[in-house]
């Protein structure tokens, strides 16, 4: 790592530090204001309430169950999205017909699904499909509008490329890059959308069932304490997407030295 580099991140973090010391400020200054607790817990009861969560057996059942709820509703909407995707482009009216079936989905409100899908299913596995139909309509417009160019693709005819080379050190290359944002801040969307439909379905053993149970008795610092964990829980799932941009795509040439693509 050069030196310009290390500066850059060193100056990012601390531009977050200080932006993390504001906002706890400014949260134990509403405290102090309001001098309530039952509407703005104290900082300090609020981390002690964090730690008391993370020392609970019962808190880690119920943060594996939304979790694995997270994972799975994502990686549906992922398989579901691609599918999609390539149907799209088998022909002009799987196109129309696939664009229309998103923009429904789209269009239909979060809450009447969850009421939908509860008819259908229960607590447990109603989250899933919300978030599944809620998440796979924004990955798929994310790879609608995904696009290698076409000077890109007249340079590759020019050069007689191999549709299997395009496709492996072209076209895989620049889904990587342009698509692993849309992942990222997907999965982080999608482990929201499982907890608020937690909350609504109360599913019982669930960071939202938690939550809803915090707030039937008025427990505001746990209420936020599951909040700020739920985010770093985000937070770390979008780094772990974030991760596969430094895969990279090896190629051998004719004398058999590899070289890296993207």
């Amino acid at each position: 790592m050069n030196r310009e580099k290390l500066i850059k991140r060193v100056r990012h973090a601390l531009y977050v530090a200080a932006t993390v010391v504001v906002l706890l400020l400014a949260w134990q200054t509403a405290y102090l204001i309001c001098d309530n607790p039952l509407i703005v817990p104290s900082v300090q009861k609020t981390i002690d309430k964090t730690f008391a969560l993370l020392g609970s057996a019962a808190f880690y059942a119920s943060f594996g169950a939304t979790l694995l709820r997270g994972v799975v509703s994502f990686v549906i909407a992922v398989v579901f999205a691609i599918a999609l995707f390539v149907l799209s482009k088998t022909c002009k009216f799987m196109k129309v017909f696939c664009d229309t079936v998103v923009k429904v989905l789209r269009s239909v409100p979060t809450i009447a699904i969850i009421l939908f899908i509860l008819i259908l299913t229960n607590a447990q596995i109603a989250p899933v499909f919300v978030a599944f139909l809620v998440v796979m309509p924004l990955i798929y417009a994310g790879m609608c509008g995904f696009s290698v160019g076409i000077n890109v693709k007249n340079l590759c005819y020019v050069y007689k490329i191999s549709r299997r080379d395009y496709v492996k050190f072209v076209y895989l290359p620049k889904l990587q890059k342009d698509l692993l944002p849309i992942f990222s801040s997907s999965i982080s969307l999608n482990l929201k959308i499982i907890v608020a439909s937690e909350v609504l379905a109360n599913t019982y053993q669930s960071i939202g069932g938690m939550m809803q149970e915090n707030k039937v008795y008025f427990d505001m610092a746990g209420l936020i304490a599951l909040a700020l964990i739920t985010i770093f829980a985000a937070v770390v799932l979008e780094k772990i997407v974030d991760a596969f941009k430094y895969f990279k795509f090896k190629v051998k040439d004719k004398e058999g030295v590899k070289n890296e693509i993207n």
